[in-house]
C-alpha cells in the first residue's frame, strides 16, 4: 500500500504493506515531527497520528473507515494499550507506525525505518528497500 501525501509540504510517502511497524528506537530521527505533520492532515487526508500527551482512544483513533495510516508516538509510554485494535486495524489493511524510545523489534512488529530530507519524509521497509 501506497500513503502517498507527495502534495503537500512536508511531503509525506509512506511504501509498506498493512502491517504493525516499529520505528528504531533511535532519537532525532524526525518520527515526532512525521506524528505532527499526519495530525496536522487528518481532517482533509485518510491518516492521524496519536502523542502520549492526548487521551488515546484506539476505537475512535483505528477506524478504518476514515483512516489507512496511523501513527502513535512514544508507545513505550503506554505500551500495551490499544493493542486488540491495532491488529484488527491491520488486519482490516490499515498500516501503523509505532515510536518508541525502548526497542519493540522483538516482539513481532515489523521493522520500519524514516529517511527524512528537507522538505521529505519516506517510511520504508528496510528488509525489501532502502527508501
Amino acid at each position: 500500500m501506497i500513503v502517498d501525501l507527495t502534495k503537500y509540504t512536508p511531503s509525506v510517502y509512506v511504501e509498506l504493506t498493512p502491517e504493525i511497524y516499529v520505528f528504531p528506537a533511535l532519537t532525532s530521527e524526525g518520527k515526532t515531527y512525521l506524528c505532527s505533520v499526519l495530525h496536522s492532515l487528518r481532517t482533509i487526508e485518510r491518516v492521524d497520528s496519536h502523542t502520549y500527551i492526548d487521551d488515546f482512544r484506539p476505537a475512535e483513533l483505528f477506524d478504518r473507515s476514515k483512516r489507512d495510516l496511523v501513527m502513535l508516538d512514544r508507545y513505550d509510554l503506554y505500551f500495551g494499550q490499544g493493542m486488540e485494535e491495532m491488529r484488527n486495524f491491520a488486519n482490516a489493511g490499515g498500516i501503523v507506525l509505532l515510536d518508541c524510545k525502548s526497542s519493540l523489534r522483538n516482539r513481532k512488529f515489523a521493522p520500519c525505518e524514516l529517511k527524512f530530507n528537507e522538505g521529505e519524509l519516506v517510511v520504508y521497509d528496510p528488509i525489501s528497500n532502502k527508501g
